[in-house]
């Protein structure tokens, strides 16, 4: 029997919006991973398409499509091996240790723009990338031989 996976949501002042996943599992007769998703979003607002608006629009259109409209946090708490009996429990602790030391930190006002530029370099690395290897893959890089692949010509 599969269960369903259980989400939680909360809503912070600043607007961010917290869900919690249970997506433990079951991993042999009575042990199970325990483990806790959470997943803070917040919808796309003004002032980061103004921020984007100052990069060359390729790049800007590139972070755009990487965001998808919201900007997002997630990290993951899990603990193996746990009994059948402890899981419920277990998770539930989980879940307060996150509100108590996560949630300081996500409800904190200046989180947003700190996630949104952490996030923004992290597009811009890659679009850079990208641009880096596009580019190396046209240019030619001294490295191909002039020969022809058929050598017929030669034997005549």
């Amino acid at each position: 029997m599969v269960k369903a996976a259980m989400a939680i949501k909360e809503q912070l002042t600043n607007g961010i919006t917290v869900t919690y996943h249970d997506e433990s599992r079951r991993i042999a007769a009575d042990r199970w991973l325990v483990k806790l998703r959470c997943e803070a979003s917040l919808p796309w607002q003004a002032w980061m398409d103004e921020v984007l608006s100052g990069d060359p629009q390729e790049q800007a259109a590139f972070c755009r499509q990487f965001f998808d409209g919201r900007l997002c946090y997630e990290t993951v708490r899990e603990r193996n091996f746990i009994d059948e009996t402890e899981k419920e429990k277990l998770f539930r602790e989980l879940c307060r240790s996150f509100a108590d030391n996560a949630l300081r930190y996500l409800e904190r006002e200046d989180f947003v723009r700190q996630l949104f530029v952490t996030r923004r370099s992290e597009y811009v690395e890659q679009y850079l990338l990208l641009q880096q290897s596009q580019y190396h893959s046209l240019v030619d890089d001294g490295n191909e031989s002039p020969e022809p692949t058929d050598f017929s010509a030669c034997f005549q």
